[in-house]
C-alpha cells in the first residue's frame, strides 16, 4: 500500500504515512486527546448567563419602581380631588356658619381639605422623584439600592400611601434577595461610566 499524498510505501496497519504524516485513506482519523478540564471551570458561571441575570433583575426593578410611581401619582390625584371636594364647600359656606354645629362642620372641612392637599402634593412630588429613579435604573442602579436597602422608604410610604407601600416592600424584598447581583451591576455600571 502506498501513500496517496507522497507515494511512499506505507508500513503494514499504518494509520499515517511515516514520510509525510498524512492520514492513510480508508482509516478513521485518530481523535485528539483532550485534557480533562479542571474542576474550577465547572464552578465558574457562564458569562452570558450572568448578563442575562443582571438584565432580568434590572428590568424587574424598573417594573416595580414604575408601579410604585403609578401608585404615588394615582393616590396623589385622588387626594387632590378629595381636597377640592373638602375646600370648595368650606369656602362657599364660610359666611353662613353662625351656629356652633355648622362652625364645627366647617372646621372639619378646612382641616380635611388642607391635610388632603398637603398629602396629595407630597404624593405627586414623590411620584416625580420615583419617575426619575425609574428612568435612571438602566444607567445607574445605585440610587435604587440605596433607597430600598433601609426601612425608611417602607415607613415613609406606610404613612403617606399604603398602595405605594406594597410596591416599596416588594422592591425592597427583591433588592435584599439579589444583593450580590445588584452589587455586580453597580460595579459594571461604574466601570462603564469611567
Amino acid at each position: 500500500m502506498f501513500c496517496v499524498h507522497c507515494g511512499k510505501e506505507l508500513w503494514e496497519n499504518a494509520r499515517f504515512c511515516q514520510a509525510c504524516g498524512a492520514p492513510v485513506a480508508g482509516t478513521e482519523p485518530i481523535q485528539p486527546v483532550v485534557a480533562p478540564t479542571p474542576a474550577v471551570a465547572s464552578i465558574l458561571p457562564d458569562e452570558k448567563a450572568l448578563f442575562e441575570e443582571e438584565r432580568t433583575l434590572v428590568q424587574c426593578c424598573h417594573r416595580l419602581v414604575n408601579r410604585e410611581r403609578l401608585a404615588w401619582k394615582s393616590v396623589g390625584i385622588v387626594l387632590l380631588v378629595l381636597a377640592v371636594m373638602f375646600l370648595t364647600p368650606a369656602a362657599l359656606m364660610q359666611g353662613f356658619a353662625q351656629e356652633s354645629a355648622m362652625s364645627l362642620y366647617l372646621d372639619y372641612l378646612w382641616v380635611g381639605g388642607f391635610v388632603s392637599l398637603v398629602v396629595a402634593i407630597v404624593n405627586l412630588v414623590l411620584a416625580k422623584k420615583t419617575a426619575v429613579l425609574c428612568a435612571s435604573v438602566y444607567t445607574d442602579v445605585r440610587p435604587i439600592v440605596d433607597r430600598y436597602s433601609g426601612s425608611a422608604a417602607v415607613v415613609f410610604s406606610a404613612v403617606l400611601n399604603v398602595v405605594a407601600m406594597i410596591f416599596v416592600i416588594e422592591t425592597a424584598t427583591k433588592i435584599k434577595s439579589q444583593t450580590v447581583v445588584l452589587e455586580r451591576i453597580v460595579r459594571r455600571q461604574q466601570t462603564s461610566c469611567i
